[in-house]
């Protein structure tokens, strides 16, 4: 009799568990089904505030090559569709024959987005730097700079480094080399801040033809 009790008991036990099993079930997977309804919640509202940004970014770029060319101002192909992947953070290979407005893709939004704002520049020599230190300020109207190792003191660097820090920074466009973005710790520190910021819109790198020229380690 004893151990009829006991399995008895036993199998009592059991069908209460696995009734109070069964509940605790329904009440998790209603549970699972409100965080799951929250979360798409969340992801809807998410998508309609980067659609709202991403509609704002379109507009406010229209604006700013209209204020510099025009009203009848009108972007060449795939320069928009550039300018509105990288604000998306998508990584973007870009390959356009000279003369077509490269620079305008990464010159244009810093402006667009306004004070703070602004590209860096990788390019393969300094002399070709410079020249598109000119051609932004002249055709952009964008405060480009150029920070090198060799062609900057060391007062200029920090001034510039400062400056890229600062949440209403005037630099737009910075143009640097591999070498001195590889090696220069003030920049490297100044590009970090300025990036956790949210203020560093894209790297480009341009001229990228010459790491299959020149090899991958340049």
């Amino acid at each position: 009799h004893i151990y009829q009790f006991i399995i008895i008991g036993a199998a009592c036990q059991g069908t209460k568990g696995q009734n109070r099993g069964a509940r605790e079930s329904q009440i998790t997977k209603l549970e699972m089904e409100d965080q799951h309804s929250e979360l798409k919640r969340e992801s809807q509202i998410t998508e309609l505030e980067m659609e709202d940004q991403h509609n704002e970014l379109k507009a406010s770029l229209h604006v700013s090559l209209r204020e510099l060319y025009g009203q009848d101002a009108q972007f060449r192909n795939f320069q928009l569709e550039a300018m509105l992947s990288l604000a998306e953070g998508v990584d973007t290979l870009l390959c356009l024959p000279t003369g077509t407005g490269k620079s305008l893709i990464y010159g244009l939004p810093p402006v667009a987005l306004g004070p703070g704002f602004f590209s860096v520049v990788v390019t393969p020599l300094i002399a070709l730097g410079k020249n598109q230190v000119r051609s932004l300020a002249d055709e952009l109207e964008v405060d480009a700079r150029l920070f090198t190792n060799s062609s900057c003191t060391p007062e200029e660097q920090k001034k510039m480094a400062e400056d890229l820090k600062d949440e209403d920074g005037s630099i737009q466009v910075l143009i640097t080399t591999p070498e001195t973005l590889a090696r220069n710790q003030l920049l490297r520190d100044a590009l970090s801040i300025a990036s956790d910021a949210g203020k560093l819109f894209c790297i480009a790198v341009d001229e990228a033809h010459v790491a299959h020229q020149w090899g991958h380690d340049f």
